[in-house]
């Protein structure tokens, strides 16, 4: 998945970027659903409870353990089964933009973080124009 890619990259960064931070602890997480449209993993179903289950999981190991623990971001891989069902990009802004809105939420208040979490996405080949979601 992108999430195995974005923590070794995060975690490459903080050991020989600026950062130069040699004890920080990257946990990655990877409970999406393949073959899925934006509504099905939204707010309200079985797919987004499994997010917030493994933010809870996250939480609870790195209190365990001592350290702190926030969310920085969410990797965003999806779009093929809307486009497939005919979803149009109005539909699927709005859709995309709510969900990002209760992630950022829920997991901020999970997390007590003060921090908006990044939503890193990737343009789906089956779809030849992009969608540009401002989110703050």
């Amino acid at each position: 998945t992108p999430t195995t890619g974005t923590c070794e990259k995060l975690y490459s960064e903080y050991l020989n970027g600026t950062n130069n931070n040699k004890n920080i602890k990257i946990l990655g997480s990877a409970p999406g659903q393949g073959a899925t449209t934006v509504s099905q993993l939204s707010k309200g179903g079985a797919y987004y409870t499994r997010v917030m289950d493994d933010v809870n999981a996250g939480l609870s190991v790195s209190t365990g353990l001592g350290l702190s623990y926030k969310v920085s971001a969410v990797t965003w891989t999806q779009g093929e089964s809307d486009y497939v069902n005919g979803t149009t990009k109005s539909v699927y802004k709005s859709l995309l933009t709510q969900l990002m809105i209760d992630l950022n939420t829920d997991i901020k208040a999970i997390t007590s973080q003060t921090e908006d979490i990044r939503f890193i996405s990737y343009q789906t080949a089956s779809i030849d124009t992009f969608i540009m979601i401002d989110f703050i």
